[in-house]
């Protein structure tokens, strides 16, 4: 069992060395974006106290505008069996169970609250280049008090039967109250794969790194699901002292914040073996190996979903909406900051003085001020006439870069008060033009969507007839909410679709 483990440890230990540089330079690249979207921005040693530090977030507001127009309110499920030549009553089985499929598809969406999870999904393909999403099966339960009705017989002073009563008593049991496919939003930062893969599915191996808490390893191991969480080292006060993040730290810089704090890095490490099967090896702390496991997918798929609504030719990561703006973003926060600062230096009076003439620890100015000048006040103290053009001059340059934000992201700048020169936004047909280009754009990123979503269904599907053993019953929302339940067998689940 040993030399097991130290092939398995070795395995995930050698695929993370193999991939730690490329991943820290996509993990870098993800934080540029991050701060811009953040609109976080270092003072630079060479600015001023006086000089301006506007920042307003416009990448996040651009980002924030199209994710709102990619996402629709809720996902139509739509399943059709594959085509098949088949006797009558083998298609009318495949028929009746794709319509269980659909209602039992939407109904799980809805558990999962996968409309609430798809900003999230989809705001980080905006600020990343892509974006995954974990399939995989969960069942909960919870502790449920029942009160049962018990028949015991009642006795005479001798001892004799004569009768029997009804005594209540109250147990306490496990209910099963969720037993059906999840998804995860996996951060593209914990998410790695090999450096020469352009699809996730044919990739050798993906590594998904998690932190979670002992006491949930222990309680997952009484579970039957890992093993050998209690070699796992604490302190003498029961804390694990926990791995440092090496890609990612810009929240714990912001917000001071460390999402590993007193957790467990768990890598689970997914590779296809040569005989089909599957592996996943966990290992905790890149030494322990707390579960190894070989099984196989219905569908033959790693549980992972891989989105991108701006692909990048051969590449998994796509291209971020953050890498087209950040540029126009910074350069605009520039020309912004120029003016600010040339309009403080207009409006706030620079004083020249004689210093033969003034004593300048006895010079103040505020309201009512009375200030000692040796000699004529003309000749110790004048204001600097500064000119005002440099306050204003960039006004123009600043509209047609606010512009360009928008045109970079299939916007409507016509819409937000914004410039192009590009067309002619004054006109009826300029509008036209303008509103059909950033339609156009939107349809095909949501296709790209769609296609992801679809594929998060067909894995969910495949759990589903791999993991249900016992008739489902769905409910089905009519017309004025009228409810109805359709019985889901064995029979039905049945069948390619």
């Amino acid at each position: 069992m040993a030399k097991k483990d130290d092939e398995a440890r070795k395995k995930v230990l050698r695929a993370y060395a193999d991939r730690k540089d490329g991943h820290s330079q996509l993990c870098r690249d993800i934080e540029r974006n991050e701060k811009a979207f953040l609109a976080v921005v270092e003072r630079g040693a060479d600015v001023e106290q006086w000089e301006t530090q506007y920042t307003p977030p416009y990448a996040q507001q651009v980002v924030d505008t199209v994710v709102a127009n990619l996402i629709d309110d809720r996902v139509r499920v739509n399943v059709r069996p594959r085509p098949l030549m088949a006797d009558f009553q083998t298609r009318e089985r495949h028929i009746a169970g794709a319509r269980a499929h659909e209602l039992l598809l939407s109904y799980q969406l809805d558990r999962d609250r996968w409309s609430e999870k798809k900003a999230t999904f989809m705001q980080q393909a905006a600020i990343c280049g892509f974006t995954v999403a974990k399939v995989h099966w969960v069942t909960e339960e919870t502790p449920v008090r029942t009160l049962d009705q018990t028949e015991v017989p009642t006795y005479d002073d001798f001892g004799n039967v004569v009768g029997s009563e009804m005594v209540q008593e109250e147990n306490v049991g496990s209910h099963v109250i969720r037993d059906d496919p999840t998804i995860d939003v996996v951060r593209v930062e914990d998410f790695m794969f090999e450096e020469a893969a352009v699809d996730i599915q044919r990739a050798p191996w993906l590594i998904h790194r998690v932190y979670t808490t002992l006491d949930e390893l222990k309680r997952l191991q009484k579970a039957g699901v890992y093993s050998g969480v209690n070699a796992i080292p604490t302190d003498p006060d029961g804390y694990h002292t926990s791995q440092e993040d090496e890609f990612s730290t810009l929240y714990t810089e912001l917000y001071g914040d460390k999402r590993n704090k007193n957790r467990v890095e768990l890598m689970e490490y997914w590779c296809k073996e040569s005989d089909g099967s599957q592996r996943c090896i966990t290992l905790a702390d890149r030494q322990y190996v707390i579960a190894d496991r070989r099984f196989t997918f219905t569908n033959g798929e790693y549980p992972f979903v891989v989105c991108t609504t701006r692909p990048n030719r051969f590449r998994i990561p796509g291209r971020a909406i953050l890498d087209s703006i950040r540029d126009a973003q910074s350069y605009l926060w520039t020309l912004m900051n120029q003016r600010l600062s040339n309009l403080r230096l207009v409006a706030n009076t620079v004083v020249a003085y004689r210093d033969d003439l003034l004593d300048r620890e006895l010079f103040e100015i505020y309201p009512g001020a009375t200030v000692p000048v040796q000699g004529d006040v003309r000749e110790a103290i004048m204001p600097l006439q500064l000119d005002s053009t440099p306050a204003m001059i960039t006004l123009q340059a600043e509209a047609l870069m606010k512009g360009d934000l928008q045109n970079l992201t299939g916007g409507m700048p016509f819409m937000s008060g914004t410039e192009s020169s590009s067309i002619d936004q004054k006109t009826a047909t300029g509008v036209s033009i303008v509103t059909s280009l950033a339609q156009r754009m939107v349809a095909s990123q949501k296709q790209y969507i769609t296609w992801a979503e679809e594929r998060i269904l067909q894995q969910m599907l495949h759990l589903n007839q791999q993991n249900i053993d016992a008739d489902r019953l769905i409910p089905i929302i009519g017309q004025e909410g009228a409810e109805a339940f359709m019985s889901m067998g064995p029979g039905v689940r049945a069948g390619t679709y």
